[in-house]
């Protein structure tokens, strides 16, 4: 599986680029850590600045480089679901 997806939001409006990225996020799969979004700088910011203010909880850091059009994207790491055993009074924690 890939390390980072590439999504290109050129001519979608705010809201179906909103919708995209959000369903993007959910439905990733745990191998891929960084995603590239391209939409584009020379048709105005509204949809720029968007992807730039986008909330999300599965959303570590957003990074401005140097192309103006396109804002990556690094997704939290998922920490492994820890499974508890109860045997007796004692607890035990596997990660």
């Amino acid at each position: 599986m890939p390390y980072f997806i590439e999504i290109d939001l050129h001519s979608q409006t705010v809201e179906s680029a909103r919708k995209i990225i959000t369903n993007t996020l959910k439905n990733l799969p745990a191998d891929v850590r960084e995603i590239n979004i391209i939409h584009g700088y020379h048709q105005g910011t509204a949809l720029r600045n968007m992807i730039r203010n986008y909330s999300n909880s599965r959303i570590e850091r957003k990074i401005l480089g140097l192309n103006q059009g396109s804002t990556i994207y690094n997704k939290k790491a998922l920490t492994s679901v820890i499974s508890l055993f109860k045997l007796g009074k004692s607890f035990f924690f596997y990660p």
